[in-house]
């Protein structure tokens, strides 16, 4: 291990590149396995031969600064192939030989290697047909090209720091105390920024590092292969975490794990819970930070009691800073919600598009200071009392609904804790006036029910989600991300026509049927209870005009809204429609106080004091969400 100069010290300089401390490791560590692979150990020593005659057959065929790109999966094979690119000076391009074919396209067509090198049975050598056109590194500091998860269009290629990925490497590795004691799990798929902590974390600090074969990634048997394999550390993405303790059956904890290190996604604090039931010795760390700043640039040791919601991700790594910033780029002040961004001396190099390279930096002038170069995360945060960044989720995800403005994550917080949900994903669905919250579980139909009636008491009605889903699993991406285009679509499709479960009055069975469709198409909703009032159902004095014009139109009849409020249950306007009902039987307080919403909607007065009450909390947080 690498331990001088400390790594967490203010006046710490990177020293050598990853490659060089994993010789540093082979040096020391000769006798010690590095890497367990389908039951085979490769030893310190072994794992340096190999790297060398890795690297004297590319550096007979490949100049240096050319692009190489490594084509497997989780291997002995494409570790030693990453280190031999980077011994003769030139840039790594992992591929996941897993991906699909038109993702590979792309990713090629991204930076065009002069080599490649394809980690399978054997291990082949390509070298380009034609010279590489649209990118050639002259810098020494030019170390891989990762892609963004790209869940929707084309990928971004974004090049890495040798400086950056030694830095966090040598951090880590310090500041949790990794050494030969340690044995790693290594699970991250070959295209992602983040397998280079999961492979070269342990490696550069002497500890040895578990390969499972493709069997132990379901929930049974990778439970199996932590236990048997007796690892201590893993790195890991929450929704995957999520998958495995909800999905693996009931089994003794296991003892060994002490290190979980979480990140990707935010972390809830149910999930930690629950993780700490299978693993009770193990330490949860929450990491924060996007490819384009290198690997991660905030930490949190989570408490091993959590409180629900999303778990802070605590405080920059040495050599990083965070700012809240406003939408002009000026801070925001301790405990206010602004973008998170973050500047670091160990950022990457750029995007990598035909022109060459683009800086994904920002100018930002603090008041007190010289100009600053942060980057822009997209990420909505606030720094709290004890000097700790928190995630209030992101630019994109925060949603205004009836002209109250939602944070989705806190949506999904509520109904992630809920008893029997073991993954959730939350959207809006709609424009205009018609848009609402809808939600897809990984949980049984059943629960749905009871995870209605807990929103409804505990968040304020435009939060509840006017249609929910049931999964046996959701939808993910190679990464083990939520595919949040395919859940977007699910949640987008029209409920399937059905008739109504039962006639509610034999004599108004068509009527029944014909406007239970329409508040099916009204609140976005599968299904409807023929005796809850409208509002109470997902409904609100915008969604109830729709719905009046829609039964004017489909019962071809002139009839005064004031009647729906009057008759606010499903069951009572079928009623109504039918003939069987006469005015006034319903409450008449709820009636005149939703027409007089109503009127003031028409002549555009907002209802502050009403929304005032109802989102307290983010309007505080939030001083715009009046607008």
């Amino acid at each position: 291990m690498i331990r001088h100069p400390d790594p967490r010290t203010p006046e710490f300089r990177v020293g050598p590149p990853v490659h060089e401390l994993v010789r540093v490791s082979c040096e020391r560590y000769a006798d010690r396995v590095a890497v367990e692979e389908l039951g085979q150990a490769v030893h310190y020593a072994q794992l340096a031969q190999r790297v060398d005659a890795m690297r004297s057959r590319l550096a007979e065929k490949v100049a240096p600064s050319s692009v190489v790109a490594v084509v497997g999966h989780r291997s002995v094979e494409t570790i030693v192939a990453a280190l031999a690119v980077w011994s003769i000076g030139c840039v790594l391009m992992n591929v996941d030989d897993g991906l699909p074919e038109e993702r590979q396209r792309l990713m090629f067509g991204s930076a065009p290697p002069a080599a490649t090198i394809r980690c399978g049975a054997t291990t082949q050598l390509e070298l380009a047909q034609a010279s590489p056109v649209r990118f050639a590194p002259v810098d020494i500091d030019h170390a891989y090209i990762a892609f963004t998860s790209g869940s929707t269009g084309r990928p971004k290629a974004i090049l890495g720091s040798h400086q950056g990925m030694s830095h966090f490497v040598q951090w880590q590795g310090c500041e949790f105390g990794i050494g030969p004691h340690h044995r790693f799990a290594h699970l991250t798929n070959l295209s992602f920024d983040v397998w280079l902590r999961d492979a070269f974390t342990p490696l550069a600090n002497g500890a040895t590092l578990c390969i499972p074969d493709h069997r132990h990634l379901g929930a049974r048997d990778l439970f199996d292969f932590l236990e048997t394999h007796a690892i201590t550390a893993m790195h890991v993405v929450p929704s995957v975490a999520n998958h495995w303790v909800n999905s693996a059956p009931a089994r003794p904890p296991i003892a060994t794990m002490r290190l979980a290190f979480f990140a990707g996604e935010p972390l809830e604090g149910v999930l930690v819970r629950r993780w700490q039931a299978r693993f009770p010795s193990c330490e949860v760390v929450n990491l924060y930070g996007p490819t384009e700043t290198t690997l991660a640039k905030h930490f949190k040791r989570v408490p091993s009691q959590p409180v629900d919601g999303v778990q802070p991700v605590g405080h920059p790594i040495p050599g990083s800073t965070t700012h809240i910033l406003d939408e002009q780029l000026r801070p925001c002040a301790d405990g206010v919600v602004g973008e998170i961004c973050i500047e670091t001396r160990w950022h990457s190099h750029g995007y990598l598009h035909e022109a060459g390279l683009r800086a994904p930096f920002v100018d930002f002038q603090p008041p007190d200071g010289p100009l600053r170069s942060v980057y822009r995360t997209g990420d909505l945060g606030l720094r709290n009392a004890s000097g700790e960044i928190e995630i209030r989720g992101r630019l994109d995800d925060q949603v205004k609904v009836n002209g109250v403005r939602i944070e989705l994550l806190e949506v999904k917080s509520a109904i992630a804790s809920f008893p029997g949900v073991r993954d959730v994903f939350v959207c809006t669905t709609g424009t205009g006036y018609q848009r609402s919250l809808a939600a897809v579980l990984e949980a049984p139909q059943e629960v749905i029910a009871p995870l209605m009636v807990h929103l409804r008491q505990t968040l304020p009605a435009t939060m509840v989600p006017s249609r929910v889903l049931t999964l046996a699993t959701l939808p993910r991406l190679p990464n083990g991300k939520l595919d949040r285009t395919e859940l977007s679509r699910l949640v987008s499709e029209p409920p399937p026509a059905r008739p109504a479960a039962a006639p509610l009055r034999t004599s108004g069975a068509a009527a029944t049927e014909r406007l239970e469709l329409l508040w099916r198409a009204v609140l976005r909703s599968d299904s409807v209870h023929p005796h809850r009032n409208f509002f109470e159902s997902g409904g609100t004095s915008l969604t109830i005009v729709e719905l009046h014009a829609r039964i004017e139109e489909t019962f071809r009849i002139r009839l005064p809204i004031v009647r729906l409020f009057e008759h606010a249950t499903l069951a009572s306007q079928a009623a109504m429609l039918a003939g069987d009902a006469s005015p006034g039987t319903a409450a008449a307080p709820r009636a005149h106080t939703a027409v007089r919403a109503v009127r003031a909607q028409t002549l555009g007065v907002r209802h502050r004091r009403i929304r005032q009450s109802q989102f307290q909390w983010s309007e505080r947080q939030n001083p715009d969400a009046k607008a």
